[in-house]
């Protein structure tokens, strides 16, 4: 689940945001909101948010301030006016991602918040990939720990599959694979081997291990379909 953090003064406009996620994206966000810039940077500060909906027009401080403020940033989407266009190319400079129009129309919305879910699964590919490989190959518990924090995977057991599937695009092939299992929302790690793929699912306890080979049982027929 991602947190998302609403900062914007108008609570007729931070509530759009949340029926536009809850229809779409029910049960992928947790929802914090802030009503000033004050508020927004200690909320940025005290949690870890990945998405910002930041209105540029706040009272105190406003949201460029809390872009000038913040050491490090998360992926944030600028809420703007028109007459606030100005501050909008500001904000760009600054690192921002994207920028609606207040209120934000439905199908903009959806593209902007698209596309950041694109660039979350494409950076945590990388982790997830570098995960298995350390699974496989070189087992330094440290980086292990570290990845799956960087991945949010809670469970510390896991189900090791290996897919046997020659391929010529072997890049295709993991892209196959994690499409899946992004689908199940299960926590994974997968990499190449010689002669097809690894795939680790992830447990919080032991349990869970029979869904988890179920999930496996079901990729090894989505991959021989496909």
């Amino acid at each position: 689940m991602y947190q998302i953090l609403i900062a914007d003064d108008e609570r007729k406009d931070r509530n759009i945001v949340k029926i536009l996620l809850e229809r779409r994206y029910a049960g992928q966000f947790r929802v914090w909101e802030a009503e000033n810039g004050q508020q927004a940077l200690e909320i940025l500060r005290q949690e870890e948010i990945q998405l910002v909906l930041l209105d540029i027009n706040m009272p105190g401080l406003s949201g460029i301030d809390v872009l000038h403020s913040l050491e490090t940033r998360p992926y944030i989407i600028m809420l703007t006016a028109y007459d606030h266009f100005v501050y909008t190319r500001e904000a760009l400079r600054c690192g921002v991602r994207n920028y609606l129009l207040k209120p934000p129309m439905r199908e903009e919305f959806y593209q902007a918040v698209g596309r950041f879910l694109q660039d979350q699964e494409r950076s945590r590919s990388v982790f997830t990939r570098e995960l298995a490989q350390q699974l496989m190959y070189y087992g330094d518990r440290g980086k292990m720990e570290a990845l799956l924090d960087l991945t949010g995977i809670r469970g510390r057991l896991a189900l090791c599959g290996l897919v046997d599937m020659e391929l010529e695009d072997g890049e295709g092939l993991l892209d196959e694979i994690e499409g899946f299992l992004n689908r199940c929302r299960t926590g994974y790690a997968a990499a190449r081997r010689e002669g097809g793929a690894a795939v680790f699912l992830f447990c919080r306890e032991e349990g869970e291990a029979p869904e988890a080979l179920e999930t496996l049982v079901r990729l090894a027929r989505y991959l021989e379909g496909n």
